[in-house]
């Protein structure tokens, strides 16, 4: 079963996100964005992981969870993250990302 299910506004950086409950994304970056997440409905388990490089893995730095009206940012240099909605019904978060301009 999917994990989520991306909703994009069209002619925005602006998406809406529905976390099927229990379900977790895989281990994933933000390549060159700022990534801000918004959860208007459930719980959602965000854990983040650094990549220990040369295909040897992940290991995780931080676990939060944030609930409704709660935000949280990712980007390269914080890392990879999953997220997982914790709940047993559909959660709702929005996210806006912002390309990263080059120095």
């Amino acid at each position: 079963m999917v994990c989520y299910r991306k909703i994009k506004v069209p002619f925005s950086n602006i998406f809406f996100i529905r976390w099927t409950p229990k379900k977790i994304s895989p281990i994933h970056s933000h390549p060159g964005v700022e990534s801000n997440m918004f959860v208007l409905k459930g719980k959602l388990n965000e854990s983040l992981y650094m990549n220990l490089g040369d295909k040897k893995g992940y290991y995780m730095i931080n676990n939060n969870v944030i609930t409704p009206y709660q935000c949280s940012h990712i980007n390269d240099k914080k890392g990879s993250h999953t997220i997982q909605n914790i709940s047993d019904k559909y959660a709702w978060s929005v996210h806006y990302q912002k390309s990263i301009n080059p120095s």
